[in-house]
């Protein structure tokens, strides 16, 4: 039996994000979150990016996470794992955070 691993509640969230590499030059892609969590999300993005990978993920956390409304955040973190299947053509990803700097609200 697997043991669940997972340090925060995930909640189903679809929305677009903005992923960048930050171990080298910096690059950016468009993604899509399928869940999110205060520690982490699965994403799906047109690009593949390495096991590993030093990223920053541009989202908004959703009212379940924060106790009230959307937070806009940039969270720094790690690609800790890799989806095997693509989906709908995209690559899936899975990013461990560990930093988070909250953004002004619109």
């Amino acid at each position: 039996m697997l043991q669940e691993r997972r340090q925060s509640q995930r909640f189903h969230d679809e929305q677009v994000v903005f992923v960048t590499l930050t171990n080298g030059a910096r690059e950016s892609t468009a993604g899509v979150t399928e869940n999110v969590s205060a520690d982490g999300t699965l994403l799906y993005c047109d690009r593949f990016i390495a096991l590993g990978s030093q990223v920053e993920v541009m989202l908004e956390f959703v009212p379940e996470i924060t106790l009230g409304k959307p937070v806009p955040a940039l969270c720094q973190g790690r690609v800790l794992r890799i989806e095997q299947e693509l989906k709908e053509g995209k690559f899936g990803m899975a990013v461990v955070f560990e930093q988070l700097h909250v953004l002004p609200s619109a």
